[in-house]
């Protein structure tokens, strides 16, 4: 399933109060559920305004499969989205959320990426906790993984101290996406994000096209063996 952010007469697309600016950001999204898709998973994704117009990024993973994950999941994310709208920072939105999941969910891991771009300066910062590295695409086509310190994922109760920041321009972006695009038997998480960085480096197609062109050329045939989730974000020339 595709779904891109992308304004239409008839106003599709998130509810009005999440409504993101795309005055200057392409978004797509994509969500695919792993093997034959009868089994719930943890993945999600969120794109969102935050009070003072900025848009905040969100990828996610509740490790397992299944109604608790499934269950789990929904509950961060609501959590999520209801501090983006009380504008709460990066840092202390993290923290919250890892509080969150060691208070009530004391056997499960959850990675999350959490991002804000600040469509002024074209700056996006962002926290990282235990979840597969963003990639960068810039305008002349090429990619770069943004490499930075692993922190833990939410559940471990470590501290979050460290927002790390890229500055995009005009044809930049990023990449966010769970695991289950590049992790699977017989190929090592970090070879399977090196073909994903490639392989985005080799795609000249609409920012709409760009998920699903890609889990065409990574994960063919029968499909993922875990959820698939991706938020690909452009910014506008």
């Amino acid at each position: 399933m595709r779904e891109t952010f992308e304004p239409t007469d008839n106003e599709s697309g998130p509810p009005p109060e999440e409504r993101v600016d795309l005055a200057s950001l392409e978004v797509a999204t994509y969500f695919r559920a792993g093997g034959q898709g009868n089994v719930v998973g943890g993945d999600w994704y969120d794109a969102l305004a935050l009070p003072d117009g900025r848009t905040a990024l969100v990828v996610g993973d509740v490790m397992g499969r299944g109604v608790r994950a499934a269950a789990v999941m929904t509950q961060v994310r609501e959590v999520v989205r209801t501090y983006v709208r009380m504008g709460v920072p990066p840092l202390e939105l993290i923290g919250t959320l890892d509080h969150l999941v060691v208070a009530h969910f004391p056997e499960q891991f959850v990675t999350c990426l959490y991002a804000v771009f600040d469509h002024a300066d074209l700056s996006l910062e962002f926290v990282n906790a235990g979840h597969v590295p963003p990639l960068l695409t810039h305008p002349d086509g090429s990619c770069t993984r943004i490499t930075m310190a692993t922190h833990p994922p939410l559940g471990v109760g470590h501290p979050f101290e460290e927002l790390h920041r890229v500055d995009l321009s005009p044809g930049a972006g990023v990449v966010l996406y769970t695991d289950g695009l590049v992790e699977r038997r017989r190929m090592d998480v970090e070879a399977g994000i090196e073909a994903l960085r490639r392989a985005v480096a080799r795609l000249d197609v609409p920012v709409r096209d760009v998920p699903e062109s890609l889990v065409q050329e990574l994960l063919p045939g029968a499909g993922p063996e875990d959820d698939v989730a991706m938020l690909v974000v452009r910014v506008r020339d």
